[in-house]
């Protein structure tokens, strides 16, 4: 079996969706190949450090030389191995760190992973971060000499003069159980939204849509469920109250494990981000949504998501990627046809999980990347 290295960085474990989505890339990889997982931990700071890192010739403190050190415990100078690599901003001690990697082990494939390209906005959007925007940009043309491919979310054809692996975001589907219980009588639309509410969730499209349906003589019952926590929901709460919509939305803050499948259990629709036109993103690659279609519901954005690229269009109601309250009525009639289709929820609940085994289990969105390590033995 050939052997692999996973490197990323120990600033990712602060994301708990990040640090989940490296355990699920592992355990996709692992199926295949003999995986180690090495962690590029962050060495301490000071502010000398902090001054010295951010200079033209300085680089981010990170401690490649122990990563290294590990591969070469492990492996000694085996060149039948692979090494796949989260990307972080590019400066002299990272480029130094892939040409060891590269001469060290000159037969083996070094692929890099960049979760968000281009991400100059990225690294401007901070005045912080500016020298790394400046570094990235002169050091990352060395990239080609030791790099064989870039695994990228986006339609490049190459980047950095280097070829790519296109893939989409993935799941374990394996963790995430389905609803089993259809208490739903058909009556009750029940849609539930869960995220780190930030300004571009844009959900007050959709407080502002059910206001207007009520005003306008609305009589089916819809719920909105919100859970988590986020800079947006004191304004979310706000609008909920201005709208006297405090008996149809409701908020839980954080919850996670089994208290968190119950609340999803008697949910009809998954809500996904409806404000991503504020951050200028035309299409979507939110794990969210993955999770919803997981669970087995159909989902309601303000933007394309690449979930369903290659399908399942109908359990998907998008609205425009814009500024406007959306038209409740008509996710209403989405919904009771989609019912109607599939005879009963529980039917559809079934196919929406069989939808999401095929089009976005990590097992399947990984399949490029390991494609070509295989064919590379």
């Amino acid at each position: 079996m050939k052997k692999g290295y996973y490197f990323y960085s120990t600033s990712d474990e602060a994301f708990y969706g990040v640090e989940k989505k490296i355990h699920d890339q592992i355990k996709a990889l692992s199926a295949f190949f003999d995986v180690t997982k090495i962690p590029i931990k962050k060495e301490k700071s000071n502010i000398v450090k902090s001054i010295f890192w951010r200079v033209p010739l300085g680089s981010w403190g990170r401690d490649y030389k122990s990563a290294i050190r590990i591969v070469e415990i492990d492996s000694g100078q085996r060149g039948d191995c692979f090494f796949y690599i989260r990307h972080q901003a590019v400066d002299l001690r990272y480029v130094c760190f892939i040409r060891k990697l590269r001469s060290n082990y000159r037969d083996a494939d070094i692929v890099l992973e960049i979760p968000t390209y281009p991400y100059d906005k990225e690294l401007l959007k901070n005045t912080t971060m500016w020298p790394w925007f400046f570094k990235d940009k002169f050091y990352s043309r060395f990239l080609k000499k030791y790099v064989d491919r870039i695994v990228t979310y986006s339609s490049d054809e190459d980047i950095f003069n280097i070829p790519t692996i296109k893939i989409i975001n993935g799941i374990d589907t394996d963790r995430i159980a389905p609803i089993s219980t259809d208490t739903s009588d058909g009556k009750v639309i029940k849609i539930i939204a869960v995220a780190q509410f930030q300004p571009s969730h844009g959900y007050e499209r959709f407080i502002n849509g059910l206001k207007n349906y009520y005003n306008d003589g609305g009589v089916r019952e819809i719920e909105l469920h919100m859970v988590g926590e986020g800079s947006e929901k004191a304004f979310y709460e706000k609008l909920v109250v201005e709208s006297n919509l405090e008996n149809r939305v409701f908020f839980y803050g954080i919850i996670t494990g089994d208290k968190l499948d119950e609340v999803y259990e008697d949910k009809d629709i998954g809500l996904a981000g409806m404000g991503l036109y504020k951050r200028g993103i035309t299409k979507s690659s939110a794990l969210k949504v993955r999770e919803y279609l997981a669970k087995g519901l159909p989902v309601v954005t303000g933007v394309p998501n690449d979930a369903f690229s290659n399908g399942g269009d109908e359990f998907c109601m998008e609205y425009p990627n814009e500024p406007g309250d959306i038209d409740i009525n008509c996710m209403i009639q989405w919904y009771d046809a989609l019912i109607e289709e599939y005879s009963d929820k529980s039917q559809l609940v079934r196919k929406i999980r069989d939808f999401a085994i095929d089009a976005v289990d990590i097992r399947s969105t990984m399949r490029p990347v390991v494609s070509y390590l295989e064919n590379n033995i």
